[in-house]
């Protein structure tokens, strides 16, 4: 239940990504994701953010269009903190864990747990697996008992290369999405007519 409720949050969110980015950049959006599409699966089965990080620098030149100047600046930048994927995970996590323990948050709670989610995936390498530790500081933080968090950091390792992969897909379109949204603010005209 919890892989595929990840699953279905991460694609309600790219979906949402995909209908505001087309919005904004007005640009055609199925022949963006065939341009990228190589990008994302490479996302997929690597589940490692910095190991797309070529081949989306090539897709965005020479498929896309976007100058040096724009893809050298956004792409290795958003890598590093566009993370939203892994965010949303981190948080789903966390609310799953508390659920299972029978531990009602309040909104306060909920608050603080998206704000500490955001600063610690910020300090995370974008390699598989790595959010797995960080889950760990965050249920820390949360006040969870010492013996739930060991619990259920076995339960979570055990099936996080599931989540992974749509989180680093999700992670890499969002990427792709900035740069785009960057490249049209500065007056680039694409190749995706």
């Amino acid at each position: 239940f919890f892989i595929g409720f990840v699953w279905i949050v991460l694609f309600v969110v790219s979906l949402f990504l995909f209908v505001v980015a087309g919005w904004i950049t007005k640009v055609p959006r199925i022949k963006l994701l065939r341009k990228i599409s190589g990008t994302l699966m490479m996302a997929f089965s690597t589940r490692s953010s910095y190991s797309t990080m070529p081949l989306m620098m090539d897709d965005a030149k020479e498929k896309v269009g976007v100058s040096d100047r724009v893809s050298n600046f956004t792409i290795p930048l958003g890598i590093t903190f566009n993370k939203i994927g892994t965010i949303i995970y981190e948080c789903l996590a966390v609310l799953f864990v508390a659920h299972a323990c029978q531990m009602e948050m309040s909104i306060v709670q909920l608050v603080s747990l998206v704000c500490v989610s955001i600063i610690t995936v910020m300090a995370a390498p974008s390699i598989p697996m790595a959010g797995v530790f960080f889950l760990a500081v965050l249920l820390k933080t949360m006040e969870f008992e010492d013996g739930q968090i060991a619990t259920y950091i076995g339960l979570l390792y055990a099936v996080d290369f599931l989540c992974d992969m749509p989180k680093t897909m999700l992670n890499v379109y969002s990427v792709c999405c900035g740069t785009i949204i960057v490249a049209r603010s500065e007056g680039e005209e694409l190749h995706l007519r």
